[in-house]
């Protein structure tokens, strides 16, 4: 069955909670026992036979593949921020099985303070996920905060609030290292030779990792997210402007690659593809709709189509300044990250036992 572990992500417009179960890579006698006997049974039964239950299971796995996918187009989830299908990430050879996921849509904003009422109503949603969280039996869990909660000048406050109401100790990421958290994540859906440059862009700020050779080689955060208005300062946009140049510099045929919600609701939108040209033919459509009509067209929650226009500006910028045709989404983003970081800290204690 594996550890029930979870992650709550505090971003600038909404509030992630993801929880499933991950087996830790260690000394378990037990694992390898249970691995072993069944081994055992199979090579006791008919050749015939496991190849007829093979081509069964991957015709059932197919299948539900097929109706996850139908589901996730029904019920309007292409904003969501999940792995691959909304179930399985690899953690460091754990294989993070996802059982839950909810989001949500409350906006602290980009601005300069988080106001008394935002910080408690933090503060409660945080207080329903720990309830949530105790239910479910999760042994080990985490809750971040991003550049909205890293930003404000009342923070200490927020943080009091939020601790106080909930009882949730929030860790505050800083830019690079909320960056760097991610990067390594992503790495892992790569190729250790590939070139990769990710963003993982939110309402206040877009923050970048250059993989090489499978690791983190260069990270940055900048102050331009889709809840800030025009996008952010043209300083801050020319900083990473340079900053994308510099890093598709650094290898041949780098990938361009986005984590996170908007880039996988664009992905959808763009049918498959998220290009230059297609951002902007469809960027003109997008600008004249009502928050409500992208909302039913594209099967967005409403905050997510309130903050796709701004997110297709900084992704078009990004295309035009790495030199690349596409963008890749990557399944996934912080919640995934910290749960990855989790699982390697509990697979060093348990192999050092």
């Amino acid at each position: 069955m594996g550890e029930r572990v979870a992650a709550i992500d505090v971003g600038s417009n909404a509030t992630r909670l993801l929880l499933g179960t991950v087996d830790i890579p260690g000394n378990d006698r037990n694992s390898r026992n249970d691995r072993n006997s069944r081994s055992d049974r199979n090579d006791r039964n008919n050749p015939n036979d496991r190849s007829d239950r093979s081509r069964n299971n991957r015709n059932r796995n197919d299948r539900d593949r097929n109706n996850r996918s139908d589901r996730s187009n029904r019920n309007g989830r292409n904003d969501r921020g999940g792995g691959v299908d909304g179930g399985a990430v690899d953690t460091v050879g754990g294989g993070f099985l996802e059982e839950m996921f909810l989001r949500v849509p409350l906006r602290l904003g980009g601005g300069t303070v988080v106001d008394a009422g935002k910080a408690r109503q933090l503060g409660e949603v945080l207080r329903g996920y720990r309830i949530l969280i105790g239910a479910m039996g999760a042994g080990e869990w985490r809750a971040v905060a991003t550049s909205a909660v890293r930003e404000c000048r009342n923070r200490e406050e927020v943080l009091g609030t939020v601790r106080r109401v909930s009882g949730v100790e929030l860790r505050v990421l800083g830019g690079r290292e909320e960056a760097e958290l991610v990067g390594g994540f992503v790495a892992a859906a790569f190729p250790a030779s590939a070139t990769v440059i990710n963003m993982d862009t939110g309402g206040g700020s877009t923050d970048c990792a250059l993989v090489c050779g499978g690791t983190v080689a260069d990270a940055a955060s900048f102050r331009v997210g889709t809840a800030r208005r025009g996008g952010g300062g043209e300083r801050e946009k020319r900083r990473l402007g340079d900053w994308l140049r510099a890093a598709a510099a650094r290898g041949k045929s780098p990938v361009l690659a986005g984590s996170g919600g908007s880039v996988r609701a664009l992905e959808l939108m763009c049918g498959g593809v998220i290009s230059e040209r297609s951002l902007a033919r469809r960027l003109p459509t997008v600008c004249a709709m009502t928050v409500r009509e992208r909302a039913l067209r594209f099967r967005l929650s409403p905050d997510r189509a309130a903050s796709i226009a701004p997110a297709m500006r900084i992704y078009r910028f990004a295309l035009a300044a790495c030199g690349v045709r596409r963008l890749r989404a990557v399944g996934g983003g912080l919640c995934q990250a910290v749960i990855m970081e989790m699982t390697a800290e509990m697979a060093r204690k348990k192999q050092g036992q």
